[in-house]
């Protein structure tokens, strides 16, 4: 076990946008819930540690210092880098390679947020040169004991595929430093308790996870039932389109406090979209611990943060459109917060992976 203060550098290389404690609650700043995570959990570390954000979309020699972390650019992470004692790469697993000439005695954890696509790499044919690039990798990963964490139990399935096809491990030790920590569910002061609005479905998230599917399912919701709307907020990195759909309110980036308050009056998060798994599921895991349950395909982390009558084949359209008539006649299933999301739970499993030291498998909640 490794005690005493260490020095952390979360790099993330896939920012949106500069973040830092302040942006939490600020709609303009255009970033989403792994930038949310990220904020909560480094200012969570910084109480033990000394924590260091570099991100990509911040310009080189901007520094500054807000909720005892250090937030800084990408372009200026030699000597962060070199000094650490752990660094925590954001989604990638490239950077380690490039990261090492800078030091190679620190512990190297990839943090991955996204479900990752499994195919085919082998060195042969079109692929020998990608094949390649992913062996060097993997020679490179293995030297640092790379850990790799993601988000649920379903997460690390999908993450142990994706790095037995990259070459990134290969046997059941290697295999058992994948492991997960759920991120952490902040609502801050509740909306106050009230009538929930049985015509009023909420979506919010990325467009690109399958706004145009879950349009076309509320199309034919509309149909059986005119008096109901879709009210849908988007982070302002990828709005959508949508705006001259019958029944559908495009509210654009909402701060937190409004997303949670729309989230609070509504029937239920519709969220009917088979295109991309959630590896954690926020959108669930928030929408839950306001009182309001979920529609959404039985696939990724659904699996294991909502409940049976939460999930369901979404392609079955007709299905669908029952469903949200069922929990509009009284049959809306009753949900609550998971307490595996508690903030302080959550920050607690990352400090004892950091103090945990290498050779010991990740924490899973």
């Amino acid at each position: 076990m490794v005690i005493g203060k260490q020095r952390i550098v979360i790099y993330d290389i896939v920012s949106q946008a500069p973040y830092s404690a302040v942006s939490l609650g600020d709609a303009s700043v255009g970033i989403g819930g792994a930038e949310n995570t990220v904020i909560h959990i480094a200012t969570g570390m910084a109480k033990v540690h000394d924590v260091t954000v570099l991100q990509s979309a911040r310009k080189g020699g901007d520094l500054i210092v807000d909720g005892g972390v250090t937030w800084a650019s990408t372009q200026d992470a030699a000597g962060p880098v070199a000094a650490a004692d752990v660094v925590i790469l954001q989604r990638k697993s490239q950077p380690p390679v490039r990261l090492a000439r800078w030091n190679r005695r620190a512990r190297y954890i990839v943090w991955m947020h996204d479900w990752q696509p499994v195919e085919d790499r082998s060195v042969r044919g079109g692929r020998w040169k990608r094949g390649l690039k992913a062996e060097a990798r993997s020679i490179i990963a293995r030297a640092l004991g790379v850990q790799w964490i993601g988000v649920s139990r379903a997460h690390v399935g999908n993450i142990r595929d994706f790095l037995a096809a990259d070459r990134l491990i290969g046997s059941a030790g290697e295999a058992a430093r994948v492991g997960f920590i759920y991120n952490p569910v902040v609502i801050g002061t509740p909306p106050a308790d009230g009538d929930f609005d049985r015509n009023r479905l909420v979506f919010f998230s990325a467009a690109w996870k399958g706004l145009d599917l879950v349009l076309k399912a509320f199309a034919a919701v509309r149909s059986a039932m005119p008096d109901v709307e879709l009210r849908v907020a988007s982070p302002a990195y990828d709005l959508g389109e949508g705006q001259h759909q019958d029944g559908v309110v495009m509210l654009g980036p909402l701060a937190q406090d409004r997303v949670f308050a729309e989230v609070k009056q509504a029937l239920c998060v519709f969220y009917p979209a088979d295109r991309v798994p959630e590896t954690f599921g926020l959108v669930f895991a928030e929408s839950h611990a306001l009182g309001t349950p979920v529609l959404a395909h039985d696939f990724g982390a659904a699996t294991e943060l909502l409940g049976p009558d939460e999930r369901m084949d979404v392609t079955d359209t007709p299905a669908v459109v029952e469903r949200v008539r069922a929990w509009r006649d009284g049959g809306r299933p009753v949900v609550k917060a998971h307490d595996d999301c508690d903030l302080d739970r959550v920050i607690d499993q990352w400090l004892a992976l950091i103090a945990a030291g290498p050779k010991v498998p990740p924490p899973g909640c």
